[in-house]
């Protein structure tokens, strides 16, 4: 199945807000970590970003066999 440009730019803005939640994340903890903080998000919340990715690159999969 050939995917139209507003589907494309819909994949790729979801895949941007990832990306950009994760870095955030890491950026947050690295700041936390610097000044002697606990982490602001654990395992669990990275965990719930990579699923995330998973779930589009699933996605990217099943509409590319159509």
């Amino acid at each position: 199945m050939k995917l139209s440009e507003q589907q494309l730019l819909e994949l790729r803005c979801r895949l941007e807000k990832l990306i950009t939640e994760r870095e955030g994340m890491i950026a947050e903890n690295d700041c936390r970590k610097v000044q002697g903080l606990s982490l602001a998000y654990g395992d669990d919340a990275l965990e719930k970003v990579r699923k995330q990715f998973e779930e589009l690159e699933n996605q990217i999969s099943w509409l590319g066999e159509k």
